[in-house]
């Protein structure tokens, strides 16, 4: 449905993006599927998460819109299907996991989002989960977001940190790459409240996140580029498997000096990520060569195990 006013537009069922930009033909968009927090409710079109993302692009990159009022994986699901996705778009999809608050939505779920991946992959564009956290999943609070929880938490509390941890899981295994926001809007140095109700932001918190999905995005991009790439050829014909280990051991410390806080299962995500990049991705590169033959000998070529094995590493065990 359209909708015109004087601070919210709805134009072919996607709310409108500014500032509008001129596009050359082959410039890639970033397809911002969701639920009200993509939609950005509460702001106007100015101030929306994909309009502070379309000013971080300017016109190098198109941001669309397709936020609704409503959750289901599946309702994004054929959104996608609808959109016309090219080669290299983006395809972000921003909702909380506590919409999947039970073992049969959460079956579900998984089933619609690995489908998503399948469709996108197929496409050749980027998919990008983005958890958005409620208020209750942050350890700092401002002054209204205080008042706000004091007020409401008798009535409403869906922080359960197992499930989230069950919900990250299953997206690490369908090999969903995704994004929590609940570190960046954790941060005690943010200037304002970013919440205006339980899981709705401000304008402040739109700009933040905007920022955010921005860096997350481009880094994404660049690996993406650079893997089979011929810069990434000459490098792996320069590198000995038991280089390329240690790389990835002080990679992974220099993670964990950075982010203290990450608990062990946060750590277990990470370590299998590039686990996977070294099981399934660089042996072809490097098939035949002596030195990872120990490494596998520890895993069986298993990206979890793998992990295991270098979390041992890691811990000196």
């Amino acid at each position: 449905l359209d909708y015109e006013g004087e601070f919210y537009n709805i134009v072919n069922g996607k709310r409108i993006t500014l500032p509008a930009y001129d596009y050359n033909e082959d410039v890639s968009t970033v397809h911002c599927f969701g639920d009200s927090r993509i939609l950005s409710v509460f702001t106007n079109d100015e101030n929306t998460i994909c309009s502070h993302l379309q000013r971080k692009y300017g016109n190098k990159r198109r941001v669309v819109n397709y936020g609704m009022q409503f959750r289901g994986i599946e309702r994004m699901l054929y959104q996608i299907k609808k959109a016309e996705i090219q080669k290299d778009d983006v395809i972000i999809l921003g909702t909380d996991w506590s919409s999947f608050f039970d073992k049969n939505e959460l079956i579900c779920a998984a089933a619609s989002l690995n489908e998503i991946k399948q469709f996108c992959d197929k496409k050749g564009a980027l998919f990008l989960f983005v958890e958005i956290p409620s208020l209750y999943e942050m350890n700092y609070k401002g002054e209204g977001e205080q008042l706000l929880i004091r007020q409401l938490i008798p009535q409403y509390n869906v922080n359960n940190s197992d499930f989230k941890k069950i919900f990250e899981c299953t997206l690490s295994m369908l090999g969903i790459d995704y994004i929590d926001l609940a570190r960046l809007l954790n941060d005690e140095m943010r200037n304002d409240d970013v919440y205006i109700d339980l899981c709705h932001f401000t304008a402040y918190g739109n700009v933040i996140i905007a920022e955010e999905l921005f860096t997350e995005i481009e880094k994404r991009i660049e690996i993406k580029n650079f893997m089979g790439s011929d810069k990434e050829k000459r490098i792996l014909e320069d590198v000995t498997p038991n280089e390329l280990e240690e790389q990835f051991l002080e990679f992974v410390k220099e993670c964990i000096a950075e982010y203290p806080q990450l608990t062990t299962l946060t750590r277990y995500r990470a370590l299998k990520e590039f686990s996977v990049l070294i099981c399934v991705h660089l042996p072809r590169a490097i098939k035949g060569r002596r030195g990872f033959e120990c490494l596998h000998s520890h895993t069986s070529k298993n990206p979890y195990h793998l992990s295991c094995y270098m979390h041992q590493r890691m811990s000196g065990q």
